[in-house]
């Protein structure tokens, strides 16, 4: 079939000279001086000597760390509720604060809005 194209095309088509030889850049396999290979036999001592002596401790996992921070979050507010007027004794301002808000978000906003 592309021997019915016109030269021109038929040029498009003609095969590539070939490639020259280069010698190969590195030395041949029988010269070459690498360091001898070794199997992992020779590294089991120094691994059973670190089995001995490591301490493993893990650490704390996003899981556990999401649930530590939600406990410890938990504890202050507990805290805070518990203590809160005891911190408060003396204040006018914080006593004002202490005995309107529960009774009455607005009064809260209201508060925080004046001071």
């Amino acid at each position: 079939m592309t021997d019915k194209l016109p030269p021109n095309l038929l040029a498009l088509f003609a095969p590539r000279p070939g490639l020259r030889f280069l010698p190969p850049s590195d030395h041949a396999p029988e010269d070459r001086r690498t360091a001898a290979i070794s199997g992992v036999a020779a590294f089991l001592p120094q691994l059973e000597e670190y089995k001995r002596t490591d301490e493993y401790q893990p650490t704390e996992s996003w899981l556990e760390r999401k649930f530590r921070v939600k406990q410890e979050k938990k504890e202050r507010q507990e805290k805070l509720l518990k203590d809160g007027p005891k911190l408060c004794e003396g204040d006018p301002l914080c006593d004002n604060f202490l005995y309107t808000c529960p009774t009455s978000g607005h009064m809260c906003l209201l508060y925080s809005q004046l001071y």
